[in-house]
């Protein structure tokens, strides 16, 4: 240091301009930059306890320089320079070491690829822990149907298959169109109604289910779900693809799971477009090539697609999110950038942010959405694309031959399809347009239609008919609640919207109280009674979700659900039979504590009366009977204790402003409310419960998911034998934690999500 500071010096004396030619001058000193070591996601701020001064100027802090950056996200060694420069035109220079490493108390950990078993058992814990504290709505019914077919159809199943349901479109047709309904001889029609017309036949723009129906019919996939040889589960096979995803510098898990982050599929070379009779094509192309899928992909992003931006399925969201293809949607990247690219004319590439298993990646591109549009078509039309059969291009088992509005759909048979055997018997296909469910099952019984959902006034003449079908439904209606207690909690939990004055019944903030709302509703009148067709569920997931798609048991079928069994009291009487948790006793229980609490907190009074508002569905007759079914149930269930009764007060909402008018902006008390997940990803779905709306659909409120209550027994990946359970780690974990393990990789400190 001191022959530094005399090398300084001599260069500051030989200096002929230096405005102080003081001989004893020293250099600026700077104090405060030493090596230094954060955890990542800590805040570095480069000045931070950093000076700078000489003895002549004093404080000259404000003139150091920096350079050199540090990623606290990223595990790494850094440098940062400091250069500050005096008066006398001497200058110093310090280089610091910064590390950032992952704190000691860090776990970080991933699970979206572990041993079945594991995953449903921390499926199970979740469930149960939002049971247990009613944190997510309280679960009411599942929208089951029960459905007749035509008596010409021998199903292919015997027993209703996930995601394959019966497979009428496969059965065989024991008479054809003539001997059926006096049609054409030689054809085999599967007549089919829809309750409304499609929005659109543009597969990268719809977004209702009907469009979904028709799109389907017409458009083809890179892979597609295939009844598996036994016929009582499915496979996943190559359709437009001609093999399984290739993995590219893959990883073998420990599980046996192959992982990687660039997959390559490889396409079929006689892939071809059809258009309809009415399409002028004498500049269109007809050849399917790995460039109109990319280019396609590129377009979709470029216009902002519904279905490339949002919707579960698109580009950006885990667990396909594609290297930059945010930043490409943002204008921020170019398209050179972005992880999709053709490898030759028939193999594209895929790169993902983070790995993906071979079956994430089939069971992404089993999407009708994921097949090109017609680009020269396109091209001609522009925005009238998908509007008409005759701006529409097909390359799937169907054509769509007419389409009047209001009316009709008819589908007949792609003749450049490369499968012509799909389907065993069918031939052609017709939706008819009728809105009214009555006048629909009514078309079945006069032998007009394939199949008949069995509606809600006639379902006693049916419910005994050996030929009746039942579909389990993949929505768990819930009663939603707004447990944010006060004026300024409502606004709080809606991200500072002051804009609302809707204040909460403070009650519904009470754990016990959901809890008595939970016990004291009986499910399986209110299913199989008063709404007839649906199904009594006092689970947030029906059977119909599959945790382990690759398994194709539903999770309801597996034995750690019986976990969510044991973490909830009153599910099944004495005897083991299921109660649908009706418990009149444990509804009273925890009413009292409950009232006790809220009497306790000042937020009411012996002998008040505490006003309840419930939302419904506006236009259904079930709606109603279902509102006056809970208002009894709750004003008959909660009364009398310290002389306090409850009122409900049932109002329609029309449908979709039920949701996002009243339930997203907490406008409400209590609202009957249902969302689908993907029913064979079943712990994607587990986010719309977090407290934060990380789902962007939440519908609870007043929620606390982030604090460590829920007890892990997990295979520490420092500490632990994955095969040998005895060596696994118990932690308690937060909700939110939970769930980011089961989806991917989280770290996580001292059971806290950590970001």
């Amino acid at each position: 240091f001191a022959l530094m500071v005399l090398s300084l010096t001599i260069a500051a004396c030989g200096n002929g301009d230096d405005p102080d030619p003081d001989p004893d001058r020293t250099a600026p000193t700077i104090s405060g930059a030493t090596d230094v070591t954060i955890n990542v996601g800590d805040t570095f701020n480069p000045m931070t306890g950093v000076t700078a001064s000489d003895t002549v100027d004093g404080n000259l802090t404000s003139s150091i320089t920096t350079s050199g950056e540090v990623d606290t996200a990223e595990v790494g060694t850094y440098e940062v320079t400091y250069s500050v420069t005096n008066s006398a035109d001497q200058t110093t220079t310090v280089t610091r070491t910064v590390t950032v490493q992952v704190a000691a108390d860090l776990l970080t950990v991933n699970f979206k690829f572990a041993d079945a078993d594991l995953r449903h058992e921390l499926f199970a814990l979740a469930e149960g822990w939002l049971l247990t504290n009613m944190y997510g709505g309280i679960p009411l019914f599942s929208n089951s149907g029960y459905v007749l077919y035509h008596e010409r159809l021998q199903l292919p199943v015997d027993a209703f298959v996930p995601v394959m349901g019966w497979s009428a479109m496969r059965s065989v047709f024991t008479q054809d169109d003539a001997e059926a309904f006096g049609g054409t001889a030689g054809r085999y029609t599967y007549r089919s109604a829809l309750g409304q017309d499609p929005d659109t036949l543009h597969q990268w723009l719809y977004t209702d289910a009907t469009s979904s129906d028709v799109i389907s019919l017409f458009l083809d996939s890179l892979y597609y779900f295939e009844l598996n040889t036994a016929r009582d589960g499915y496979v996943v096979l190559p359709s437009m693809a001609s093999a399984d995803p290739v993995p590219v510098d893959e990883e073998t898990l420990d599980t046996g799971i192959v992982v990687s982050k660039v997959w390559r599929i490889p396409l079929r070379n006689d892939l071809e477009w059809t258009f309809h009779p009415d399409t002028d094509t004498t500049d269109l192309s007809t050849d399917i090539k790995a460039a109109d899928f990319v280019n396609t992909y590129k377009l979709a992003m470029e216009q902002g697609w519904f279905r490339a931006t949002s919707g579960g399925g698109d580009f950006t969201s885990a667990p396909q999110e594609i290297v930059n293809a945010q930043a490409f949607i943002d204008e921020e990247a170019d398209w050179e950038d972005v992880g999709i690219k053709v490898i030759d004319q028939h193999t594209i590439e895929f790169t993902f942010v983070e790995n993906i298993s071979e079956w994430g990646v089939k069971y992404w591109l089993s999407s009708f959405v994921m097949t090109p549009i017609h680009l020269g078509l396109y091209e001609e039309v522009e925005d009238a694309y998908g509007t008409t059969p005759a701006t529409t291009a097909y390359n799937g088992f169907f054509m769509l031959e007419y389409y009047e509005p209001d009316r009709q759909l008819r589908f007949d048979p792609n003749p450049n399809f490369h499968d012509q055997d799909r389907y065993p018997s069918m031939t052609h296909f017709i939706y008819e347009i009728i809105p009214d469910a009555a006048i629909r099952f009514n078309e079945f019984l006069a032998g007009r239609l394939e199949a008949g959902t069995v509606d809600t006034a006639r379902f006693e003449q049916f419910r005994n008919r050996e030929d009746l079908r039942f579909i389990p439904g993949a929505t768990t209606f819930r009663l939603m609640i707004n447990g944010t207690k006060t004026l300024a909690g409502n606004r709080e939990a809606h991200h500072g919207n002051t804009a609302t004055d809707y204040v909460p019944e403070p009650i519904l903030a009470f754990d016990d109280f959901k809890l008595a709302m939970y016990y004291s509703i009986d499910r399986a009148t209110l299913a199989w009674d008063v709404l007839r067709t649906s199904t009594p569920q006092p689970y947030h997931f029906s059977p119909a979700y599959l945790v382990e798609a690759e398994s194709g048991v539903a999770f309801r079928f597996t034995e750690e659900a019986s976990i969510v069994d044991d973490m909830v009291p009153g599910l099944f009487d004495s005897e083991g039979n299921p109660t649908y948790a009706y418990s009149p006793s444990l509804a009273t229980a925890y009413w009292e504590l409950a009232l006790d609490a809220a009497i306790a907190e000042g937020f009411y009074s012996e002998g008040d009366t505490i006003q309840l508002d419930l939302n419904i569905f506006s236009g259904s007759e079930a709606q109603v009977l279902f509102g006056n079914f809970i208002k009894e149930s709750f004003e008959a269930a909660f009364q009398g204790y310290r002389n306090v009764t409850v009122e409900v007060t049932v109002t329609p909402r029309p449908f979709p402003g039920i949701y996002f008018d009243f339930m997203m902006t907490g406008e409400f008390d209590l609202s009957i409310g249902g969302i689908s997940g993907s029913t064979l990803d079943a712990a994607s779905f587990l986010d719309v419960y977090a407290d934060d709306n990380r789902g962007g659909f939440t519908l609870n409120w007043g929620v606390d998911t982030t604090t460590p209550a829920i007890e892990v027994t997990f295979p520490h990946p420092e500490l632990s034998d994955p095969n040998d359970r005895d060596t696994w780690v118990t932690e308690t974990w937060s909700y939110n934690a939970l769930i980011r393990a089961l989806n991917g990789t989280v770290t996580i400190q001292d059971g806290y999500e950590y970001e």
